[in-house]
């Protein structure tokens, strides 16, 4: 479990040549970068092949930042389909709890297996309670809008998550990058 932890930590505090390695998620360049292969270790419940990356803000970890729990994280999984609302939610829920606990695991004693809840609310937009013992083992909820490419081989999901409401300034900023994110096409 502690190497599990400093692998965690390592991931959220990566910069520099990673960020040259990244394929999915080109910007914000100022965002740390990291890349995770799967399966993943604290979600091995998914059974997806591909990799994650994810671009964390600088106000990750600061619960005071407008910009507390925002990032962007985007999964190139060996799919030719678009999940199904039933799988996009198993997904995210495996995902997350998965999450959750590993982290809390040295965090909290006599800890019970947590479980997020995720919610979807609209056709890409999707509300997940979720325990944050990266910082302070609160619940909150963090609200994720997501968009799906898939092509003859490969499934691409985009998403940004934070816990800002979704019609805030932080959003109306950080939406068109998740846009054109997810209409980039890959070079080939």
């Amino acid at each position: 479990m502690k190497y599990l932890l400093f692998t965690l930590l390592w991931i959220f505090t990566i910069t520099g040549q990673a960020q040259d390695n990244a394929s999915l998620l080109n910007e914000p360049m100022d965002w740390k970068f990291e890349r995770i292969d799967f399966p993943l270790d604290f979600a091995s419940e998914i059974e997806y092949e591909g990799y994650e990356e994810l671009r964390f803000s600088s106000g990750m970890f600061d619960v005071k930042s407008d910009e507390y729990f925002t990032y962007f994280f985007a999964f190139n999984l060996k799919h030719s389909k678009i999940l199904s609302e039933r799988e996009l939610t198993s997904l995210l829920e495996k995902y997350y709890s998965g999450l959750a606990n590993a982290v809390a695991k040295d965090k909290i004693d006599n800890q019970e297996q947590y479980f997020s809840k995720v919610i979807k609310l609209n056709d890409d937009k999707w509300s997940i309670k979720f325990r944050d013992c990266f910082t302070n083992c609160e619940e909150i909820v963090i609200n994720v809008q997501i968009k799906q490419n898939a092509s003859n081989e490969n499934l691409k999901i985009f998403a940004l998550a934070s816990p800002e409401d979704f019609n805030s300034p932080l959003w109306e900023k950080l939406r068109p990058t998740l846009i054109k994110l997810s209409s980039e096409k890959e070079e080939l």
